[in-house]
């Protein structure tokens, strides 16, 4: 079952003492009784409990009217077992609520018993308590001790209409067997029932005094055994309810008796890859399996194959509360690429029990991570003109954005724009111009990742000087100018008297051409940089950048 640890609070209290309504502490391994501090009656105008919302008695809050309410009421009973046996109790509580906060934690006691099973010495365990109403504290009707319960909709009732329950959920490597379970009767309904009801089996026990159904008085003490109600499993929920509408009651004590857990047959609690990710492993990655319990090692690693088979494997076991991780260490596998990891059912825990199934996940490994194949600028580039349109090719389609925010230019340029190629394996950089004779570096990096979701193989670092503004063909590229850019149909040229336009290929090949026109139509052209060199009619040629988009 489910650990579900909720938070909304009550107010209750521990006595070690031996009282008149407990057999001798020390035949017992715990006694838990739930008493009333301060002597409080909590009544319909006081009531010790957790609700939720703010007004009346009705809601959950306080005389005054101010709420404390919690999230998921609950209190932690959590039980230390010494290496002496001595047994240990704290009890906790989320709520902020003064009174409840007084009551649960006035339960802590260094000794509530103790137990001879050598085997539990220096472990703990814990009851979880929650309701699925509000849970509440009190005194019994004569005001002799306390009492909890789930708050319904009178002031003693154990919940209110139909089946409410009070749960005691077990967490920790040890079994419990139920001794004594006392409970006061305080609504009088003479159909009130009590049950016990363990959650793993589904099976209900109720409790009643004798055999022709007579309720029981308003204080008394059931013995549970007589119900069998001995539990070794790691996570139990016993219930508490009232099953019908006017019936209803408090528990003021718990007796229980320490055993040994029942050993279990071992189960995977968590693997890598995980079966979620079953597309996305790193072929360097550790290979990882969870157990839930200490396991026989060395049969539980020859349970463990891999199909293609490792090469280099190295198993490394470490124990960690009780359970078992395997770390599985081998060479690179093979990229894009589907493996078997198969845990038969011979793998054997420390307790001799084998797992009742075997265990299979199937997973492809990624493909190997983007690089850059080439820039433009070069690296270590000069004479770049300073409107120059950049230009970086990737090994693999990228995300687009995750690259636009992994490009850094120092000195920073201005006003930068990028146009990427269909498949997104090229990215075109423009932006305002550059300082002149100015040596710029350029850094790709994190975030920058491809389709998969894996960042580049090693970040880029390049460098390029632009060109000293000194010769003519500089001076005259200045004020030239090829609006827009990008473009993606028409773009113009201004700034020159046009002879004839071409285009050509970043290879050189040469691609358009034209006569005597400023503007040139590319909407048949595919996406990407090309060369536009510009002659006017005294034999002066400028080459300028563009990008198509």
């Amino acid at each position: 079952m489910k650990k579900h640890i909720i938070g909304k609070v009550l107010a209750a209290l521990i006595v070690l003492a031996a009282s008149s309504y407990f057999i001798n502490l020390q035949a017992q391994d715990v006694v838990v009784e739930f008493t009333n501090p301060d002597g409080k009656s909590y009544g319909s105008s006081n009531e010790g409990f957790l609700g939720v919302g703010i007004g009346g008695s009705g809601s959950g809050a306080t005389a005054d009217g101010k709420a404390f309410a919690v999230d998921d009421p609950h209190v932690e009973l959590l039980f230390k077992i010494g290496v002496a046996g001595q047994i240990e109790l704290e009890a906790k509580t989320p709520t902020t609520y003064e009174p409840c906060v007084f009551a649960v934690t006035s339960w802590n006691s260094t000794n509530v018993g103790s137990t001879t099973i050598t085997e539990l010495f220096g472990k703990s365990f814990s009851l979880i308590l929650t309701g699925e109403s509000r849970m509440q504290l009190g005194q019994d009707v004569d005001g002799n001790r306390g009492g909890i319960g789930v708050r319904g909709r009178n002031q003693y009732r154990l919940d209110d209409e139909g089946s409410e329950w009070l749960k005691f959920t077990l967490d920790g490597k040890v079994g419990i067997e139920f001794v004594n379970i006392g409970y006061i009767d305080v609504s009088g309904g003479d159909d009130a029932n009590f049950i016990l009801k363990d959650f793993d089996t589904d099976q209900y026990h109720v409790l009643i005094d004798g055999v022709d159904g007579t309720p029981h008085p308003p204080s008394l003490k059931i013995p549970a055994t007589d119900y069998s109600m001995r539990y070794n499993t790691d996570e139990l929920t016993v219930t508490t309810a009232d099953t019908v509408g006017n019936g209803g009651g408090k528990l003021y004590s718990l007796e229980f008796n320490l055993v040994l857990a029942e050993p279990k047959p071992p189960a995977i609690s968590s693997i890598k890859p995980k079966r979620s990710d079953s597309l996305s492993f790193e072929v360097t990655d550790d290979i990882e399996i969870q157990f839930d319990n200490t396991m026989d090692q060395t049969k539980t690693s020859a349970a463990v194959t891999m199909i293609p088979a490792l090469t280099s494997r190295v198993d490394t076991w470490t124990t960690e509360n009780d359970a078992d991780l395997l770390t599985i260490t081998h060479d690179s596998l093979d990229f894009e690429t589907w493996y078997t990891l198969v845990v038969s059912d011979a793998a054997e825990a420390a307790n001799g029990l084998t797992m009742l199934a075997p265990d299979t996940i199937r997973f492809k490994t990624l493909p190997p991570k983007p690089e850059i194949v080439s820039t433009f600028p070069e690296n270590n580039a000069t004479d770049v003109l300073p409107n120059t349109t950049m230009s970086i090719e990737f090994s693999k389609s990228m995300i687009r954005d995750s690259v636009n925010k992994g490009i850094v230019f120092d000195p920073a340029i201005s006003g930068i724009t990028f146009v990427w190629s269909n498949d997104n394996k090229t990215v075109f950089i423009s932006g305002d111009e550059m300082n002149v004779s100015e040596m710029y570096f350029i850094t790709v990096g994190p975030p920058a990742m491809d389709d998969f979701n894996q960042l580049l193989h090693k970040s880029y670092t390049g460098i390029f000087t632009t060109a000293i503004a000194t010769s003519v063909e500089n001076d005259m590229a200045s004020g030239v100018v090829i609006y827009p850019n990008p473009a993606s149909g028409m773009f113009q040229v201004s700034g020159m008297d046009v002879a004839s336009l071409q285009i050509y290929s970043l290879t050189g090949q040469m691609l358009k051409e034209i006569q005597n026109s400023t503007s040139i139509d590319v909407s048949d052209m595919e996406t990407g940089m090309y060369v536009v060199s510009v002659s006017d009619r005294e034999g002066n040629k400028v080459r300028k950048t563009v990008v198509i988009k």
